[in-house]
């Protein structure tokens, strides 16, 4: 039995006797005989976004100042936030 979305309930249907095949061909008898579909919301483990490093106020005032002299709003906040992460993962290179 396979719990399966509406949307993908045909194509999966369509697929069933190649699926039925490799799976018994995987485990080398017959132990799949016929699929059955049951159509309905499936469950999805949602993934927890890292929490991002505090970062000391030397650290946020240097990327700061790396960042001023260009002129384009959008372009300077997306390199002040690269510049934060790069700074914050500690994968810095000291000369």
């Amino acid at each position: 039995m396979i719990r399966v979305e509406s949307a993908f309930a045909l194509e999966l249907q369509h697929l069933a006797p190649t699926i039925i095949d490799r799976v018994n061909t995987y485990y080398g008898w017959r132990c799949i005989g016929k699929l059955v579909l049951k159509q309905g919301p499936v469950r999805r483990v949602e993934k927890k976004r890292p929490v991002p490093p505090v970062l000391s106020q030397a650290d946020r005032e240097k990327v700061g100042r790396a960042v001023e002299p260009i002129e384009e709003e959008p372009l300077r906040a997306a390199l002040d936030r690269l510049g934060q992460a790069i700074v914050s993962s500690g994968s810095r290179t000291k000369a």
